[in-house]
């Protein structure tokens, strides 16, 4: 079940799976599809803090608009924006899902969370990085998952990769690699530093190729998840972006040597 870009999961209660929530994106079904509960909720937030609700539920009958295609089930979702202090009056939550028992059972649970999600100081400032952090934490299982469902070509083709790299390109950076890496910060040793390097090339060579497989929720936007699978293998986004500095500093001068 897909949500807006640029938002990530900071709650989702622990539903049985299948939940509505594990149903394909597109929601559109000919057969009553088997969920463990018609209905659920979860609460998604962006990089500003900004934190929505989203509901979802299955209904009966829906005409697709771009097929014309008519499905005898559809899951039906709506995306409410929480008040700053992650509170919503619940006459708009009856008035957004137009199900008494629905609007009431998810109201209770959203309560519920909120009142241990909220810190005991009833800081804003301290509710935006608590947020912040549930964010980070998803994003490093979005990224988990795109390792996973990438390692298999990753690693079939890496060994000829750090081979190529030690034997062609190593010996034109050895003197300036390491020491360039570590006055930026750098921490690994010269074999991780190699292997991410490398990884960094396999990866970014395939990535618009079918090799690459992709997520399909929609937190990452597509010509962002190659970065992310690959700052699932460094570990951080602060190493990649290290990484990439160095590549920058130690690698340039070769292109240009190469082009004069």
């Amino acid at each position: 079940m897909e949500i807006p870009q640029g938002f990530f999961i900071i709650y989702q209660p622990k539903y049985r799976v299948p939940s509505v929530f594990d149903l394909h994106h597109r929601g559109l079904f000919k057969n009553r599809p088997f969920v463990t509960q018609d209905f659920g909720f979860r609460v998604i937030a962006d990089a500003s803090a900004r934190a929505r609700l989203q509901c979802a539920w299955i209904v009966k009958e829906r005409t697709d608009n771009e097929s014309g295609t008519a499905w005898d089930y559809t899951v039906k979702t709506v995306f409410l924006d929480l008040d700053k202090d992650l509170s919503l009056p619940p006459a708009k939550l009856a008035d957004a899902l137009e199900d008494d028992t629905m609007a009431q059972k998810i109201g209770e649970d959203l309560a519920a969370w909120r009142t241990g999600y909220l810190p005991d100081n009833n800081s804003t400032r301290d509710l935006e990085k608590k947020i912040l952090t549930a964010i980070e934490d998803h994003k490093g299982q979005l990224r988990k998952a795109l390792v996973h469902k990438n390692h298999d070509w990753i690693m079939a083709g890496l060994a000829r990769r750090l081979q190529n790299f030690r034997f062609y390109l190593y010996p034109r950076v050895r003197e300036t690699l390491m020491t360039t890496y570590r006055d930026m910060g750098g921490e690994s040793d010269e074999a991780r530093l190699i292997r991410h390097i490398v990884l960094f090339s396999h990866i970014f060579d395939h990535d618009r190729t079918p090799l690459f497989k992709r997520l399909g929720s929609g937190e990452f936007a597509p010509d962002d998840q190659a970065w992310e699978c690959w700052i699932g293998f460094t570990g951080s986004e602060d190493e990649s972006r290290r990484l990439c500095r160095t590549m920058e500093a130690v690698f340039n001068p070769l292109a240009q040597d190469r082009a004069a």
